[in-house]
């Protein structure tokens, strides 16, 4: 757990940065996977200088965000250039286990026989333990299912298990929305050519989330499950103190591997 609250940082320049979160609220002491559901800014720049801010630039390289290279504490708000196929990639490390694969558009050519005469030769590469994927994508399970609770009660869900994570910028200029089912990782982009903002309270939510679930809901999956690491098992817990035996109806809980 960590301790959600009034945050500052001064830089070797006396510029004092006091990051806040998006509702200008603080929860006091919540787990990082409710800080990780909430997107809360405060908790994950914490975390970002615990471990850090090397080590996320060098994950961030492996995984081919190539934009990723000074060491900022901004780094842990997703403050970076990507592009769709870029961040498509790095959130599918999730719902592969751990591996990174490249990204491609073609997967064979055929003649006029049938014959398949070229095949693309996807590379993948090893990032981190499925293990650590698994528990991440166990995490963000929680959040698109709050988002049915909240969004989506009333209209038609996809067919399968998902998870997802929102992103927006400063004065609501760009809204992402990453999702990933057990067949499928896509990524949706909502903002304009000349970056100017889509309007007071614009959030994903109402904008990319929507289009993200009409989509799925057109493409059936051929898994309907995640399979996780068989060395996980799934935990409820209370969300803020992270305590097995919090865990109870009426009270906030989020599902974890552990």
């Amino acid at each position: 757990t960590y301790i959600d609250e009034p945050f500052e940082l001064a830089t070797k320049s006396n510029v004092v940065w006091r990051p806040n979160n998006f509702n200008n609220r603080f929860e006091g002491q919540i787990t990082l996977a409710r800080a990780l559901t909430a997107s809360n800014n405060i908790v994950t720049i914490k975390l970002l200088l615990e471990i850090g801010i090397h080590r996320v630039v060098d994950l961030a390289q492996r995984v081919h965000l190539d934009s990723v290279t000074i060491p900022y504490p901004s780094l842990a708000l997703g403050c970076v250039d990507t592009t769709l196929k870029q961040a498509t990639a790095m959130f599918n490390v999730f719902a592969n286990h751990g591996i990174y694969v490249e990204p491609h558009y073609i997967k064979w050519i055929k003649n006029n026989l049938g014959e398949k005469i070229w095949r693309h030769r996807a590379t993948s590469e090893y990032i981190m333990d499925a293990r650590i994927a698994d528990q991440v994508a166990r995490v963000l399970m929680n959040g698109l299912g709050r988002a049915r609770a909240l969004l989506w009660r009333s209209k038609p869900w996809i067919d399968s298990e998902g998870f997802s994570k929102t992103g927006t910028t400063n004065d609501s200029r760009i809204c992402w929305f990453a999702g990933a089912t057990p067949s499928l990782t896509t990524v949706v982009y909502v903002g304009c050519d000349d970056n100017r903002s889509l309007g007071k309270h614009v959030y994903p939510s109402r904008t990319a989330f929507p289009i993200w679930i009409n989509m799925h809901n057109k493409l059936a999956s051929k898994q309907k499950k995640f399979s996780f690491d068989g060395r996980l098992k799934e935990r409820s817990i209370n969300a803020r103190t992270g305590m097995y035996e919090d865990a109870a109806p009426g009270r906030e809980t989020l599902a974890i591997l552990e």
